[in-house]
């Protein structure tokens, strides 16, 4: 087994997502959880294993 070590990241990520989807709450979830399946396969396939904790998506 290979040995870890555990971490935190931190990161602001600016998206842009169309204003109809932004309107719909559940197009956005929808949003939600392609973000954080994006992630985490990105990261797994590279052998990193990782808990996304907490996603919020708010207007800036």
């Amino acid at each position: 087994m290979v040995e870890t070590e555990r971490m935190t990241l931190e990161a602001q990520v600016i998206i842009r997502v169309p204003a109809d989807i932004v309107r719909n709450k559940q197009r956005l979830e929808d949003v939600k959880e392609g973000l954080k399946k994006a992630m985490i396969k990105g990261l797994y396939e590279e052998g990193v294993e990782f808990e996304i904790r907490k996603i919020n998506l708010k207007l800036i």
